[in-house]
């Protein structure tokens, strides 16, 4: 009767070794799986470093144009605020100038 308990409680520690090579497995398959990912993009950013002057300008360039373009949009907005800003000073009526600093104009 012991032997038959000492069998089914090493059929069950065999049980659960084997489900724990099973799942490091799933692990060590799935680590792997993720790494190639992250590699692939650790390849990709590492080939940015060994680029051509050519390749390397092209990239800045339009890094630099797309700048230039929201600084341009920015500027036209400035210059149609001062166009209308110049155009409603024009319209006002003209007041008088200021007295100077005695207070009386004589």
């Amino acid at each position: 009767m012991r032997r038959l308990q000492s069998i089914s409680s090493c059929r069950e520690v065999c049980a659960g070794m084997a489900a724990g090579i099973v799942v490091a497995a799933l692990a060590l398959v799935g680590a792997s799986l993720t790494g190639g990912a992250a590699s692939a993009e650790d390849q990709a950013a590492a080939q940015q470093h060994f680029l051509s002057g050519g390749e390397r300008s092209a990239v800045v360039l339009r890094e630099i144009q797309t700048v230039l373009e929201r600084i341009d949009g920015r500027l036209e907005r400035i210059e149609t605020m001062m166009a209308k800003s110049a155009q409603a000073q024009a319209a006002a009526p003209q007041s008088a100038p200021p007295l100077p600093l005695g207070g009386t104009p004589w």
